[in-house]
């Protein structure tokens, strides 16, 4: 609990304890005193977030079925094209499918002509050792074979509310740009 409660020892609710004022019996009441041991962050939300993640919950078994319909059509449409790679999901998995990642050696020209053509698509996940702060920490260390598939991964479209249209769209987009034009 510390770390997400800014280091502090007891949350709000922690601080409890018995009270006694001269005259009166023992109660409970807000005790004031904490200690701060270490430091911590702010990892608590206030309550109309966790008012629409609970109106969310509710949503998300349909969501992620969706997510996995989606990703199925990609997979079966976009596995043929030469210079894609679609991402693997073992036949005793259940995945939420968050999103979908595809490999191409063409990544950042892929990305620039899905742009153009009013398709967003991302490159999420740059590998920690590549980021300054753990360059430091891990003095520069190599790992070619993480750096060679990152340069590949691409994330493509992929949210529930995702229309068919929208999907066959981005698809043959993507068969266009890697030449295959069936």
């Amino acid at each position: 609990m510390q770390l997400r409660w800014m280091g502090i020892t007891k949350d709000t609710w922690g601080r409890l304890e018995d009270v006694t004022i001269p005259g009166n019996n023992a109660q409970k009441g807000y005790g004031w005193y904490y200690e701060v041991p270490e430091l911590g962050y702010k990892y608590h939300m206030n309550d109309i977030t966790a008012a629409l993640g609970l109106a969310q919950l509710s949503k998300l078994e349909a969501s992620n079925k969706r997510r996995r319909e989606l990703a199925e059509d990609y997979t079966e449409k976009l596995s043929d094209i030469p210079g894609i790679e679609c991402p693997v999901i073992m036949p005793d998995v259940i995945t939420s499918q968050h999103n979908y990642v595809i490999r191409c050696d063409k990544r950042d020209e892929l990305h620039l002509h899905l742009r153009e053509k009013s398709i967003s698509s991302g490159v999420h996940y740059m590998p920690v050792h590549l980021q300054p702060y753990y360059k430091e920490i891990c003095h520069n260390i190599d790992l070619p074979v993480t750096e060679k598939q990152w340069r590949r991964l691409l994330t493509i479209p992929l949210y529930p509310q995702m229309k068919e249209d929208d999907q066959f769209y981005i698809i043959k987009t993507i068969e266009k740009y890697m030449g295959r034009n069936d």
